[in-house]
C-alpha cells in the first residue's frame, strides 16, 4: 500500500491484518538473524557451519507456513509461470545463502547494515544502469533506510 492510498478492501479487519502481518514479518526476520547467528557464532553459539543446511530449514518452514496458510483460507494461492517462479527461487535461494555466509563471518550489526544498504544500492543499480525514476515517496524512504543506517 503506497503513501495516500487506501486499503484495497476498505474494511478495518483487513487494515489491523495487514498490521500484524507487518508486525510478523519483521519480528520473524529478526529473531532468524539472532537464532541463525547463535548457532553459527564458533565462540558464544554452537558453532554450526552448515548456513546451506539453514536455508533449506528456512525455505523448508516458510512453505510449510504457507500450505497452511492456504489450506485455512487464510490467504489465496498465487499463480506464476513456472520460468518466473524459477528464476525468483533461484535468487531467493543464492540471497538467503549468501546473507547466512555474511552472517557466519559477521557481527550482527555489521551484517543488519549491509542488509539495509542493499535497498539504496539497487535502486542506483536501477537508475544508473536502467534510467529507473523514483517517485518522492520512494525517496523519502530509502533516505530514512540511509539516515537510520548512519545512526547506528
Amino acid at each position: 500500500m503506497g503513501v495516500g492510498q487506501q486499503h484495497s478492501s476498505g474494511h478495518p479487519h483487513a487494515l489491523v491484518a495487514d498490521g500484524f502481518a507487518w508486525f510478523l514479518n519483521v519480528s520473524s526476520a529478526v529473531t532468524i538473524v539472532f537464532v541463525n547467528k547463535v548457532l553459527m557464532d564458533p565462540r558464544k553459539g554452537y558453532a554450526f557451519t552448515y548456513a546451506c543446511t539453514l536455508s533449506a530449514i528456512h525455505f523448508l518452514t516458510a512453505a510449510g507456513c504457507i500450505t497452511l496458510a492456504q489450506m485455512t483460507g487464510f490467504v489465496e494461492k498465487a499463480r506464476l509461470p513456472w520460468k518466473a517462479t524459477l528464476y525468483f527461487s533461484i535468487i531467493a535461494v543464492i540471497s538467503i545463502a549468501s546473507l547466512n555466509l555474511s552472517l557466519l563471518v559477521n557481527p550482527v550489526g555489521l551484517y543488519q547494515v549491509a542488509k539495509l544498504l542493499v535497498i539504496p544500492f539497487v535502486c542506483c543499480v536501477e537508475a544508473i544502469g536502467y534510467g529507473r525514476r523514483f517517485n518522492t515517496a520512494t525517496l523519502l524512504s530509502i533516505a530514512t533506510v540511509v539516515v537510520g543506517v548512519a545512526v547506528v
